[in-house]
């Protein structure tokens, strides 16, 4: 059978900790990276990762890191971790691309239950960006889980 890919990206182990104290956890692969950089070459190499979760601080700055990865993988569903966060700031992440966000400290439970939802995710996803009048242009894509990973359907 094949497990789910989930990338875990973070400095220090507060969420890789959690990660394996949650039941069930084995049904994932799980893929660690500890800088954008690896990251990055993890997601241009593996078009099979379906969910990340990330620390808030290897985000970027404003989170610059995000519209590069969903440019990436548009499928991919992003959960952030972070420290302290107010509500400016998890619109931006949100604005982003990210599907949850988790404050510290991390409890096993909340992670597993964010885990739940993007897997058992039915629905559309996508990103708009904004032409130099100001027009929207967006782009949406209509996906549900097959065979463990995002597969994109036909719109008829």
């Amino acid at each position: 059978m094949n497990k789910l890919k989930l990338l875990v990206v973070e400095h220090n182990q507060s969420i890789s900790g959690k990660i394996s104290q949650i039941p069930g956890i084995k049904d994932y692969l799980l893929l660690y990276a500890s800088s954008q950089e690896e990251t990055l070459k993890y997601l241009k190499s593996d078009a099979e990762i379906v969910i990340m979760v990330i620390e808030n601080t290897l985000a970027g700055s404003d989170f610059r890191l995000l519209p590069l990865i969903k440019t990436i993988n548009p499928f991919l569903r992003m959960i952030i971790v972070t420290d302290d966060w107010n509500l400016t700031e998890i619109r931006k992440a949100m604005n982003n691309g990210v599907i949850d966000v988790l404050v510290q400290p991390l409890e096993a439970n909340d992670l597993k239950e964010a885990l739940k939802n993007l897997t058992d995710f039915k629905g559309v996803t996508g990103y708009t960006s904004f032409k130099e009048n100001g027009d929207s242009i967006k782009q949406l894509y209509l996906l549900q889980i097959e065979n463990n990973t995002f597969v994109q359907l036909n719109r008829n």
